[in-house]
């Protein structure tokens, strides 16, 4: 009998360790771009949240970015 939960939590831990970032809210990439769609661009905004340790934060920097 295999024991998902143990492997499910090796899979997070993995790919946690991957993706480098203290905070993951889960938010859809579709979604963040809508969000940051709607502040326009501000290269010192995108600049201060890539700066943020959350990648949501992060992604939507990318789009906010000129």
């Amino acid at each position: 009998m295999t024991n998902h939960t143990a492997r499910m939590a090796a899979q997070l831990a993995e790919q946690r360790r991957e993706g480098g970032y203290g905070l993951n809210y889960g938010v859809s990439i579709p979604t963040i771009r809508a969000i940051a769609g709607r502040v326009g661009t501000d290269h010192a905004f995108a600049r201060f949240l890539y700066r943020q340790d959350v990648r949501e934060l992060r992604m939507a920097a990318l789009t906010i970015a000129d």
